[in-house]
């Protein structure tokens, strides 16, 4: 069992709603928590917006993307659910790096979606 970072994109900020078919405790078969709050033990890292503010929730356009380094996973707004594979030895395929992965992923999402980090523990 482990805490993460989960970046959590939604379009309304619901993120509650987001992660509940990742419940442990739910009907879905891919669970990844148990637990979970909002900003949690990584205030410290938080996300940092375009002027240097770190926040907990912010516009995807106003994320600084390299600023805020790679969370371990992503819950994008269409509900897939990534996680950095390297953390459990599988790696990416060649020429690809988790950072590049993450920023790819959150830099699709529209400007307008709510970006929520959460603190999960699986």
């Amino acid at each position: 069992m482990t805490h993460a970072r989960c970046l959590v994109v939604t379009d309304d900020g619901d993120y509650d709603r987001a992660l509940a078919p990742f419940d442990f405790e739910g009907p879905g078969a891919e669970a990844h928590w148990d637990w979970y709050v909002l900003g949690g033990r990584y205030t410290e890292r938080a996300l940092v917006t375009a002027d240097g503010t770190m926040v907990l929730q912010c516009r995807r356009a106003e994320l600084n993307v390299e600023a805020t380094g790679p969370c371990f996973a992503v819950l994008t707004s269409s509900g897939e659910w990534h996680e950095n594979p390297d953390a459990w030895g599988e790696g990416l395929p060649e020429g690809k790096t988790w950072p590049e992965t993450f920023a790819k992923l959150v830099l699709a999402e529209s400007p307008d979606a709510i970006l929520s980090l959460v603190d999960f523990h699986s």
